[in-house]
């Protein structure tokens, strides 16, 4: 489709937002909403199966993170049934916190360009 010369044409913002640490990236959409699921859920599986990955997949973001960071961003419980579990330390509280702040302050500045 051409657009003529004159006309308007409406276009809309879209950026893609992930925090960096030395050079690395950390976190984004998918590892964020990872560590959400961990903190409603108190489970790593739990978060994974609410989001439809694999158990290993979400376990492999989360070393990653923790190994880019140097420290970990969830503290796990080891137990039978019922009693094991996983929640996020408070660097992964910040982490997440830092996250959500930046992508809301980004999305109220996009809205003002549509």
């Amino acid at each position: 489709m051409m657009v003529r010369e004159g006309t308007e044409v409406k276009l809309v913002p879209r950026v893609k937002l992930w925090l960096e640490y030395k050079g690395e990236p950390v976190i984004g959409e998918g590892r964020a909403n990872l560590l959400e699921a961990i903190d409603e859920h108190r489970s790593l599986r739990g978060a994974c199966e609410s989001l439809s990955i694999s158990y290993r997949y979400g376990w492999g973001c989360i070393r990653k993170i923790e190994k880019r960071l140097g420290s970990p961003i969830v503290e796990r419980f080891r137990g039978g049934y019922g009693k094991g579990g996983a929640k996020l330390t408070a660097l992964g509280r910040m982490l997440l916190a830092r996250y959500l702040k930046i992508k809301r302050t980004l999305e109220r500045e996009l809205k003002r360009w549509e």
